[in-house]
């Protein structure tokens, strides 16, 4: 099951009116960077990008007062993490460097909500980075902690037991603590009932729990919160597929790639779907439409290839698409196991299947 928490939907306008970057950070690349290269780039893009970002919009939702702008503050602090996970080799030096630069950057002007960002920082590198639950739990504990005995506006103090007992949450996900977790969510939400990812994340919960009643209304609400989301939709389609209301389920398929039409998993769900009641040409529908969204995926033509192949048995189409596949993707070893089939079964070509099955070969070895 996939959780609805990192949301892509288009939040410019908000970012603009509460003059927080929305622009990409580009990590370098991977062992490009010595020596004072790693601190320009650091001071350029993490720092100002990021931390900076973060601190601006907890103060502006202390003046603003719009929960709206703490949900987009806590997704690019999550993208950011995400970010510095999956595109660098060394991502504890780049935060080591990046905390370094940021205390020297605010210098003699250091608050007690530098502090608590810098806090929050360390406890999310913990959980999202190296998966250091205990120690995410023992950073946010601090920054609570931190929070109680500093004077701080009331609405920045709230945002910040709000994202830290969120993070608690997450950390107790992590430890396998259901009920802790759980329990953080709902001190959120009593907290501030608009914080929508403690509304997806007691939803995944609860799901995974089978409290499928309970998961579908913090699902409902995420949907009221954010009704252009496309993963809040999916999660919500898979629940209703597992309290078997199928109908709910298409729709909310279908708005997920309405939102979202080059998210593929959702087309594949919803033609699946289909099929297990019996609507085939529905589901052929489908595979064109996942095809059209995304030409220039192999594994979209690979998926309607399979489909003609074995539910219409439409093998020149299979074959047709099977190729398209291979042209996008030449390491996809099962479209060439596949074509190689149709070359040997349908056309009688046992020189090309032989080829395609040697090549399918050497790709598994």
């Amino acid at each position: 099951m996939q959780k609805g928490l990192f949301h892509d939907h288009d939040t410019a306008e908000t970012l603009k009116q509460t003059n927080i970057s929305n622009e990409t950070v580009s990590l370098p690349v991977k062992g490009s960077f010595q020596g004072e290269d790693v601190s320009l780039w650091l001071t350029k893009n993490f720092i100002s990008s990021a931390f900076d970002g973060i601190t601006t919009g907890a103060f502006i939702m202390a003046r603003a007062r719009d929960t709206a702008v703490l949900n987009h503050v806590y997704r690019a602090f999550i993208e950011l993490f995400l970010q510095l996970q999956s595109e660098s080799s060394t991502p504890a030096l780049i935060f080591e460097a990046g905390v370094n630069e940021y205390i020297s950057k605010v210098g003699a002007q250091m608050n007690s909500l530098h502090h608590v960002v810098l806090g929050l920082c360390k406890a999310f590198f913990s959980l999202l980075v190296t998966s250091n639950y205990a120690k995410a739990v023992e950073e946010l504990m601090t920054v609570l902690q931190t929070e109680k005995k500093n004077s701080m506006p009331a609405m920045i103090s709230t945002n910040v037991r709000v994202l830290a007992l969120h993070g608690l949450g997450r950390a107790y996900e992590g430890m396998s603590e259901p009920q802790k977790a759980v329990e953080m969510y709902n001190s959120v939400i009593q907290l501030c009932p608009s914080f929508v990812w403690s509304h997806c994340e007691r939803a995944y919960v609860n799901f995974a729990n089978d409290a499928l009643e309970e998961a579908l209304k913090d699902y409902n609400k995420a949907v009221e919160l954010m009704p252009n989301d496309y993963q809040t939709y999916f999660c919500r389609a898979m629940l209703y597929e597992k309290m078997n209301r199928l109908e709910g389920a298409l729709t909310d398929y279908s708005k997920c790639t309405e939102c979202n039409p080059k998210f593929e998993q959702s087309y594949y769900a919803k033609a699946s779907l289909l099929l297990q009641m019996g609507r085939v040409e529905e589901a052929h529908v489908v595979y064109h439409k996942v095809v059209e969204s995304n030409p220039e995926s192999s594994a979209a033509y690979f998926n309607r290839a399979v489909f003609y192949d074995e539910k219409l048995q439409r093998p020149v189409d299979a074959f047709q698409d099977y190729c398209k596949t291979i042209d996008l993707d030449p390491q996809c070893l099962q479209a060439y196991r596949n074509r190689g089939q149709i070359y040997y079964s349908v056309f009688l070509n046992h020189e090309q299947a032989s080829m395609d099955f040697q090549r399918a070969s050497r790709l598994s070895e």
